[in-house]
């Protein structure tokens, strides 16, 4: 069977999708097996702890009646109370009777649920914590790459790396021409690196930092005395007021999160293009529908017979495809028919008219020479992270249940996004020259995976203590000593300053006011901090408080219990602050 994945859209609903299933169905019961957790157990542990959650919720509607009832006898004990002041002091035999009652019988009751609703929660807590103790074995054997080797265990031609190293960046910027530096306004969240057929991509999330725009608001009230005559000619004063504003817009840091996929391909190197989502995708061709499609067909082909201007855009046969794919800005258009085939075509129509198996005509393309960049709408909404700790569950049932729902999930949205490139047989038929720099340097994380680190272990960790907005964590590869790679983390952030500015406006008494108009200026401020990474060959721990016996000699930073330490995706980090 070939490995090859030319047909994308087709083999992912009569193959890949019941095959992943399947697959994933294998590594929880290797899981299972492997941990000793006891399903029965653990199944007879929920039974009864639902037992006990049916008993709180009863006792929680007696204790409302309860409540409800000693409500209605207070009451009637201040109705009584005043009853006795206001007419005759007999009310106070009833009183006093209302007054034993609730303290005799009520109250009492009260407590007594109030008690056993305490004993319940006492025993739900005792019953989630053996639980959790259950489940340690298997919360444990999760680890960061364990949905990626699923996946590459269903679709083979998908190599997927344990974190993005240093080679596959190299690799990317200098053969394929990625740029090398990320600026300023940018810091990596996230990145998963991997292969296909031997070519390299990146699923990425930045956050990125944009200037945008903030209105403030500022407001006076004012009175005065107006001079009014009635109907006799005589002179009266009335009292009036107003409120004045005013405003100004001044400049506010903004901040945004994209994912996007870049994939890098030796394939037609001296093509560019573009595209984006078409409205005319996925659609029933009506009466309207077809007025739209001639409409734009008729601007692409008088767009094709234009002469006078600098384009070489040239409409292929494939009507369908031009209007739909409608890459007018190419460049080049016998590499352009290169990479689209009829095979490519036909594929790639499938995917964007396709409303019911993955996403449809939701993504952005952008090649540029031997680089193509895509954004799937799909992907902004699921984090592709794949921290283990979202598998941890007390429940075995539930714990399975998220298992294989994330897992599906997982893998639907990570290849509908590589759809579009697996569409383009060129693209698995032409294969890079292969990484040329060396196992040392696949073996050490690159600045990318840095800085996803650092954004792991959370901004305040890193942030200047004047900042008020977020921080944009840039990373600097220092040195190299022994086991460690000495990074240095900059926290790009804003410091807000108060500012007053005045504005004067017309008052109702004839007279100009000046508005005071309070804003924030934003002024840069910076903190650096070091951050030391040890890249591990095997997934020898699963978090950051289970350190391989050897280590203590090789990382001796590992025993400092003074500083901030973690474990990601088979990398060590500890963190210390610039002094």
């Amino acid at each position: 069977m070939s490995l090859d994945v030319y047909e994308p859209l087709d083999q992912y609903e009569q193959r890949f999708k019941a095959e992943f299933a399947r697959h994933s169905e294998a590594a929880w019961a290797a899981l299972l097996a492997q941990s000793g957790v006891d399903a029965e157990l653990n199944a007879e542990l929920m039974r009864s702890i639902q037992h006990f959650e049916r008993q709180k919720q009863q006792a929680n509607n007696n204790l409302f009646l309860w409540q409800l009832f000693l409500t209605l006898l207070i009451a009637a004990a201040l109705l009584l109370l005043l009853l006795s002041f206001a007419h005759h002091a007999a009310w106070l035999l009833l009183l006093l009777a209302d007054l034993v009652f609730i303290i005799k019988y009520a109250y009492p009751g009260y407590r007594r649920v109030r008690g056993q609703i305490s004993e319940i929660d006492k025993q739900i807590r005792q019953n989630i914590a053996t639980a959790w103790k259950q489940m340690e074995p298997l919360n444990r054997l999760y680890d960061w790459d364990l949905t990626l080797k699923i996946i590459e265990q269903t679709v083979p031609r998908l190599q997927f790396d344990p974190y993005f190293n240093q080679a596959r960046l190299l690799e990317l910027t200098r053969h394929f021409q990625l740029e090398e530096q990320l600026p300023d306004d940018q810091s990596v969240l996230f990145a998963q690196s991997g292969q296909i057929n031997g070519n390299p991509f990146v699923f990425g999330e930045l956050q990125e930092m944009n200037w945008g725009s903030k209105t403030y608001v500022g407001q006076i009230n004012i009175s005065w005395r107006q001079r009014m005559r009635d109907k006799d000619g005589r002179f009266y004063y009335v009292s009036r007021t107003q409120t004045l504003s005013a405003s100004c817009s001044k400049p506010v840091p903004l901040y945004e999160r994209r994912h996007f996929l870049v994939y890098g391909n030796d394939a037609a190197p001296n093509l560019s293009f573009s595209r984006s989502p078409s409205k005319l995708s996925g659609k029933d061709k009506g009466f309207l529908q077809g007025l739209q499609r001639r409409h734009q067909l008729g601007k692409l082909k008088a767009f094709s017979r234009n002469l006078d201007d600098a384009s070489e855009y040239t409409m292929m046969a494939n009507e369908e495809f031009e209007l739909l794919f409608n890459a007018k800005d190419r460049d080049h258009e016998v590499e352009f028919r290169l990479l689209f085939t009829a095979l490519a075509q036909q594929q790639m129509l499938k995917l964007l008219q396709d409303r019911k198996v993955g996403y449809g005509d939701n993504f952005h393309f952008f090649k540029n020479r031997k680089i193509n960049l895509l954004f799937p709408r799909h992907l902004q909404d699921f984090s592709l992270d794949s921290n283990p700790r979202k598998f941890h569950d007390y429940n075995l049932a539930k714990a399975r249940q998220f298992f294989l729902r994330h897992n599906a999930e997982y893998f639907k949205v990570l290849y509908f996004a590589l759809a579009p490139l697996l569409a383009i047989p060129v693209y698995q038929q032409v294969r890079s020259q292969g990484s040329i720099y060396g196992q040392e340097q696949a073996k050490r994380a690159c600045a990318w995976e840095c800085e996803s680190l650092a954004n792991y272990l959370g901004e305040d960790k890193f942030e200047h203590p004047f900042c008020i907005s977020n921080s944009i964590l840039k990373s600097r590869f220092v040195e190299r000593q022994g086991a460690l790679s000495i990074w240095e983390l900059r926290a790009l952030g804003y410091k807000g300053e108060k500012r007053v500015e005045y504005h004067s406006a017309l008052g109702g008494d004839g007279r100009l006011h000046k508005i005071p108009v309070y804003w924030t200026e934003y002024l840069p401020v910076e903190k650096s901090s070091r951050l030391e990474l040890s890249e591990q060959d095997a997934s020898s721990i699963k978090d950051a408080y289970s350190a391989k016996p050897s280590w203590g000699a090789e990382l001796p930073a590992w025993q400092n219990s003074n500083r901030s330490r973690a474990y990601r995706r088979k990398i060590v980090s500890f963190l210390q602050e610039k002094i």
